[in-house]
């Protein structure tokens, strides 16, 4: 492979604008009192600032993001659960469960995340699985699945146990991840929720502070515990973006997400050069049924990019001069890269064939020549 301008669209190799960024940009930093976190954007999973964010370290109730996911793509939500003895005897932040009782995952699910019921939680894992300790066993490959190889879950709320650890990193994967389901987005978004009939009816309020300091918030989960200290996931629309913010153990974690999040929104903004699907050159094809095939981009070329940074920008195509046949639909044949006037790399774009094109059937005289090319 080496790098060609494309048969088409020469007119983007060079132009004044900006592109998609996975590289750290120094900013001033935010001041963060939390022992680690994170900012990212929830379009792209794009890190704009973190601290600390690969430690391990206990997570609290941010766990239940992930027993919501976990539970939210293994169970139909309107299933209804029977409440166990054992479900009822969990303590600490609960929503008063009674043995005995029947309530769907849905309302369940909402008794977890909006006043952070532990006991909820249990009731959604035996709902699920049969028992906390096999859906135990779901949520560490969910967190595997998503990426979150610092996890190590053993237990479905976040009470207190030694190693039960996530990174701001793992919980900014998951929740990210979460935030794209639609029952899981509108749950932590809301104030208020009424779940349950008759005496099971219960009257939940979100734990989540930020949600009525700041209009533009939209979740996500509050955990605190005395080992992992005062936790919050966040995230906030603004400014064309949506950002999603960690912290743990913070001294202030109201005060240290919304600083993340107005950071973010304050200091980038979003940028698209590349629309997924959009075709970006036409390459020939050789010893192919077709002379030519078009070439499209895989992913979308977004991302977030700071205000204050300015310069040339340069589409950088890895492409072979042709193709040959057999082309497959959809197959990789290369890559477009952007790269900013002090050669630091803004991510890429793969191409893939828009079109399958076979080989040309061979007469005999074409296999005579062939033989012959051989031969030599």
């Amino acid at each position: 492979m080496r790098k060609v301008l494309p048969v088409i669209f020469s007119f983007f190799l060079l132009f004044f604008a900006f592109s998609c960024m996975w590289t750290r940009v120094c900013l001033a930093a935010p001041g963060v009192s939390a022992k680690a976190a994170i900012l990212i954007d929830m379009r792209s999973g794009q890190v704009l600032w973190e601290k600390n964010a690969c430690e391990p370290l206990p997570p609290a109730s941010l766990t239940k993001v992930l027993t919501a996911i976990t539970a939210i793509e293994n169970a139909a939500l309107e299933q209804l659960v029977l409440i166990s003895p054992a479900a009822a005897a969990v303590g600490e932040s609960s929503i008063n469960l009674r043995a005995g009782e029947k309530l769907t995952i849905a309302e369940l699910l909402q008794g977890a995340l909006l006043p952070s019921g532990n006991d909820a939680c249990h009731a959604i894992a035996e709902g699920v699985a049969g028992s906390e300790s096999l859906f135990v066993h779901l949520l560490n490959l969910k967190a595997m699945a998503l990426g979150a190889y610092g996890a190590s879950i053993h237990n479905t709320n976040g009470l207190p146990h030694e190693r039960h650890l996530m990174t701001a990193h793992d919980l900014a994967l998951i929740s990210r991840y979460a935030m794209q389901n639609g029952f899981f987005a509108e749950s932590v978004r809301a104030r208020y929720a009424t779940i349950g009939q008759g005496i099971s009816t219960r009257h939940l309020k979100n734990t989540n502070k930020l949600l009525w300091l700041d209009p533009e918030v939209i979740g996500i989960k509050t955990g605190t515990t005395d080992a992992a200290g005062p936790c919050l996931l966040a995230a906030k629309n603004g400014n064309g973006m949506t950002l999603l913010s960690v912290v743990l153990n913070s001294d202030d974690r109201y005060g240290d997400s919304l600083a993340l999040l107005n950071y973010g929104i304050k200091n980038y903004r979003p940028l698209d050069i590349i629309a997924k699907g959009e075709v970006l050159a036409v390459l020939p094809v050789t010893g192919g049924q077709a002379e030519f095939v078009a070439v499209y981009a895989a992913n979308d070329g977004y991302c977030l990019y700071p205000v204050s940074k300015k310069g040339k920008m340069s589409m950088v195509w890895q492409l072979p001069e042709k193709l040959e046949a057999p082309v497959r639909k959809g197959q990789a044949v290369g890559r477009v890269s952007f790269v900013d006037d002090e050669g630091a790399s803004w991510g890429y774009v793969d191409l893939l064939a828009a079109d399958d094109v076979a080989g040309k059937q061979m007469g005999l005289l074409d296999w005579i020549k062939k033989w012959l090319k051989g031969a030599q």
